[in-house]
């Protein structure tokens, strides 16, 4: 009987539904949230609106300097023009005597790249309290993202983490929220599907987002598709191949800074276990039978 009861609220409710097929459209606009006041221009007249302003090199920021690479990449191939890409600010002497960054006057837009871009630190190293802080807070020990204008100045957009992958993300959240890019399979020419656009370009999406991944990792145990896995906002590269080679270390610049496996049956060739009896497996029978 109570199963009986079951099935005869699940047909009520199945035949009470009213599902809306008329216009999906709408699913490839821009999320409605997080709009910016104004469109942030990139292209204008089939030109450059917009500057990639990266933060200064340190020798652990392979994955910014991807970031700055994939964002001027897909910009491009979505519509036709190549925006530039300059290094961060001028080093000068800030309060307290902290070292600051200054970003000189240009007439183009800015997407700046890199906590160490950020307003805070530009003036005043990591001791002012004007809500960029609070925000860095939120991010520490994931490799979340945040992208804000400048509230003193709004040619300047931010895309910042914690963590240099945290940025790289912050990009391709950017990209995806901003245009119809899918990369929905390893082989880039095949798996990335957008629409072309031409003449004028801006982003409409971005305007104080903070994203902060519920999971330390994520990824998929794999043998290709570093890059399709970093597009995916993915942090776990293993496999046994290929690029994904576990022992790549090619992978910094995706931001993965270690090399492991999080498996284990690796273990066994490590120690031997392909020649040493005594790590050799069982058969049903007890018996010892030999490596693998």
């Amino acid at each position: 009987n109570e199963m009986n009861n079951h099935l005869e609220c699940l047909n009520a409710e199945l035949a009470a539904l009213k599902t809306d097929y008329s216009d999906s459209s709408k699913m490839l606009q821009p999320p409605a949230d997080h709009r910016f006041v104004e469109p942030f221009a990139l292209v204008r007249g089939g030109k450059p609106a917009a500057e990639i302003v990266l933060a200064p090199e340190t020798k652990d920021m392979p994955a910014l300097k991807t970031a700055a690479e994939e964002l001027q990449k897909w910009i491009e191939a979505v519509t036709g023009v190549q925006i530039p890409v300059s290094a961060g600010g001028e080093r000068k002497r800030g309060v307290g005597g902290v070292a600051g960054l200054e970003l000189g006057a240009t007439d183009l837009n800015r997407i700046c790249l890199g906590k160490r871009l950020v307003p805070s630190y530009r003036k005043s190293g990591w001791f002012s309290n004007d809500g960029w802080n609070e925000i860095l807070a939120k991010l520490s020990g994931r490799d979340g993202y945040a992208i804000r204008l400048d509230p003193e100045n709004p040619k300047h957009l931010h895309v910042f983490g914690v963590k240099d992958k945290g940025t790289l993300n912050g990009v391709f959240a950017l990209l995806e929220n901003n245009t119809d890019i899918i990369w929905s399979r390893p082989n880039e020419k095949l798996g990335t599907v957008y629409t072309k656009v031409g003449g004028d370009f801006s982003l409409v999406w971005g305007n104080e987002v903070v994203d902060v991944p519920d999971s330390e990792t994520r990824g998929w145990n794999t043998f290709q598709g570093v890059e399709w896995m970093a597009r995916n906002k993915c942090n776990l590269f293993n496999g046994g191949g290929g690029d994904i080679e576990w022992t790549n270390p090619g992978k910094a610049k995706w931001g993965v800074d270690y090399m492991k496996h999080l498996g284990g049956h690796n273990i066994f060739h490590f120690l031997n276990g392909e020649t040493d009896p005594t790590l050799f497996a069982h058969n049903d029978e007890g018996v010892r039978t030999g490596g693998n």
